[in-house]
């Protein structure tokens, strides 16, 4: 897919995730309330959203790259059953039965890999990691 315009990732990552966090968190905040009023535990639990948040874009900007799909292929090709591997009371079937699920997981994050919206410049940066 060469041919095909991507959208390019913005230069400053952690600032874009930074501001959609902050924004999340002010619209999460008590309507009329302000940091001096919050008790500790309000407090400690606003932070701890915040930082929640910040996760949550951090992981779906993430997820959107080429280059996470391929890793998680590699991840999962990776735990294909080999023959030396000890495979317990499973059985020759079950053994088959697990490779198949794990061939179709790779398959699948090979061709999310293929559609995703989002091409960073440099695909191998990550944000926050």
């Amino acid at each position: 897919m060469p041919d095909e315009k991507r959208t390019a990732a913005p230069k400053d990552r952690h600032s874009q995730t930074t501001r959609v966090a902050t924004t999340l968190n002010n619209e999460s905040r008590l309507a009329g309330s302000s940091d001096r009023k919050l008790t500790p535990d309000v407090r400690e639990l606003l932070d701890h959203l915040t930082h929640f948040q910040h996760r949550v874009v951090q992981d779906a900007m993430n997820e959107a790259r080429r280059s996470y799909w391929l890793r998680r292929a590699g991840d999962f090709r990776a735990a294909l059953p080999r023959q030396s591997d000890w495979h317990g009371h499973e059985g020759l079937a079950g053994v088959r039965r697990r490779r198949e699920r794990l061939l179709e997981i790779v398959a699948a994050c090979e061709h999310a890999a293929e559609v995703v919206i989002w091409q960073a410049v440099d695909d191998e940066a990550e944000v926050d990691r």
